[in-house]
Parts: structure tokens; sequence; C-alpha cells
């Protein structure tokens, strides 16, 4: 079970609930979303959520993944956690930040010899951060 207050998702019985209200997904929507809420707050990547909703890469696989957020958004919306809670990370996937989750700190600016991806490069660093530890 994960339950933050607002959404609550059952793993076994592949269900979500959005304050106490029933949520109509489909397996790999609720297979996706699964995957972000129960890694909160860090980003997630094309790849594994691909692999989370599919288990498998193909041709096109990241409009897959796009497609299938863009729904999720669209269902949590008419909920009070609201589509705004899967947040984007350019170039690299998503993220769910719960309503307990403390926005993001603000990011220093960057170099101005730096590249990147301007107010996102923190969560880019910690996205990097956290695939060195994975690889351990």
């Amino acid at each position: 079970m994960y339950d933050d207050g607002l959404l609550r998702l059952d793993s076994l019985q592949q269900q979500a609930w959005a304050a106490g209200v029933l949520l109509p997904l489909s397996r790999t929507e609720f297979r996706v979303l699964d995957r972000l809420v129960r890694h909160t707050g860090t980003v997630q990547h094309f790849g594994t959520l691909l692999a989370a909703g599919w288990g498998a890469a193909s041709p096109g696989a990241r409009d897959r993944v796009k497609f299938t957020v863009s729904r999720l958004r669209g269902k949590l919306d008419a909920t009070p956690v609201g589509g705004g809670s899967i947040v984007s990370v350019r170039g690299m996937g998503y993220l769910y930040r719960s309503p307990t989750t403390p926005a993001l700190p603000p990011s220093p600016k960057p170099a101005a010899a730096s590249t990147g991806y301007g107010h996102t490069h923190a969560l880019h660093d910690g996205s990097r951060a956290q695939d060195r530890a994975e690889e351990r």
C-alpha cells in the first residue's frame, strides 16, 4: 500500500484512489503511476517507466510513456491530487511530487559557461547520483 493523504495505491489489487474515490486506471497507467509514487521526488527515466508499464522497449517507446503520463495527468486533474503532481524533467523522464512533499528548493544559477537544462540541472545531478548508486 502507498498512501500520502490524498493518493492511495494498492499494488496487489492494482487500484488507486484519489481523496477516497477510485481512479479508473488501465493496468499500464497503474503500473506507471505506481513506479512514480513509490519513488516520490525522484526522477524516473523514460526507460524505467517503460519497463514498469510495458516490460520491454519498442519503437516509439518515449511516445508511449508521454501519452500514458498525459492520460494520468488528465485523470488526476479531476481530483484534489491534480495533474501537476506528475512533474516533467526535460529529456529525462518524470517524477511524482506528493501533496506532502515540499516544493523543490530553488537551484543555484548555473555558471555562465555551464550548459544544460537551466532550472532542472539540480534534478539531473540528483538523478545521475541515483543512477551511479543503482549501478553499484
